[in-house]
């Protein structure tokens, strides 16, 4: 029995030097060089056109959403296989924290139904569109911090360097940090950390 083990052991140790030596004389080319269609595996061809294109992945684009932590508005990053509309941003936010995320702390104080009706950007300013669940389900406090969210995601997309609130297409006044109301456009000067 003990015999069995060496010999098996040297054998595997020839097969090996074997594969390495005669894969030793690979070298690269310069140039491109054609295969003849009768040497390419089958599962590579296509029957009517020959070999099959070389399929291409989507591009992802990386952006940024705001939660909140403890000490304010924290960036938590994103992706979407394509370059994502402001909705989709949206969208994203209104997701929340990821399970990792929620477990360190971070949370969102948007309403995670909160109906957006449009999204429309004019020149530097966004004006969202929002359902009335939105003054309805936050108090005061958290309404400020969660339109500061919304802010801030919106306006590290470009153009978007304002932003306007609407419910149901009439401008709402909305509060900024310091506690005064406003119907004007709003940026991230009237949220700051």
């Amino acid at each position: 029995m003990r015999c069995f083990v060496i010999v098996r052991r040297g054998a595997v140790l020839a097969s090996l030097a074997l594969g390495v030596v005669a894969c030793g004389g690979v070298s690269p080319q310069s140039q491109p060089q054609e295969i003849e269609r009768a040497t390419v595996p089958f599962e590579l061809l296509d029957q009517q056109r020959g070999l099959l294109p070389a399929t291409s992945l989507p591009e992802i684009e990386a952006f940024v959403v705001y939660l909140v932590g403890e000490s304010g508005l924290v960036e938590a990053e994103r992706a979407e296989p394509r370059s994502p509309s402001l909705r989709a941003v949206l969208r994203a936010l209104l997701e929340g924290p990821t399970e990792a995320e929620a477990e360190i702390g971070l949370r969102s104080l948007i309403p995670p139904d909160l109906d957006i009706r449009t999204v429309v950007v004019e020149g530097e300013v966004a004006t969202i569109d929002l359902g009335g669940t939105f003054e309805e389900a936050l108090s005061s406090e958290d309404r400020t911090l969660g339109l500061a969210q919304i802010v801030y995601t919106m306006t590290q997309r470009a153009p978007v360097e304002r932003v306007r609130f609407e419910i149901e297409g009439r401008p709402v006044e909305v509060p900024r940090a310091d506690g005064s109301l406003t119907r004007n456009p709003v940026d991230r000067d009237d949220y700051p950390q």
